[in-house]
């Protein structure tokens, strides 16, 4: 990433995680990150592919979707969502709705019965499967 024209999502945690490494690397004697933000997806994607920006930092499934259908991007890697740490995407629910319940029964039924895997599958996801929902997981330290 040193030196490179990258986009990433102003207040993000894909921006959060960039402005770090950027300073780990910038510690080492290493070019500083050129950021790039744009309002839109269409206008990031443009960027990319007409080669204004070198590389787009964001979520990986926004990654893996435009790979799957668009053919001109290739993802290069990925990092956990809390990085350093490891951190996981969720569902989120008002308090005491009922719905979280009624979301984790339907997820572990979309798991057990190997739908979730198929939908991973499809969109280049896999890495990211879980093998049980949770309900209020334990969050990132600090």
């Amino acid at each position: 990433m040193a030196g490179l024209k990258i986009i990433v999502g102003s207040g993000t945690n894909q921006e959060k995680i960039l402005v770090e490494w950027d300073k780990a690397n910038q510690a080492k004697g290493l070019k500083p990150v050129d950021f790039q933000y744009y309002d839109d997806d269409s206008a990031s994607t443009l960027a990319l592919l007409s080669g204004r920006a070198d590389a787009s930092f964001g979520p990986n499934a926004s990654g893996a979707y435009k790979q799957a259908t668009a053919g001109e991007v290739k993802q290069i890697g990925s990092f956990p969502g809390g990085w350093p740490d490891t951190a996981q995407v969720a569902v989120t629910t008002k308090k005491g709705s009922g719905l979280a319940e009624a979301a984790e029964v339907a997820i572990d039924g979309l798991i057990k019965s190997g739908a979730y895997k198929q939908i991973l599958d499809k969109w280049g996801l896999s890495e990211e499967g879980i093998t049980d929902s949770r309900l209020n997981p334990p969050g990132l330290a600090g």
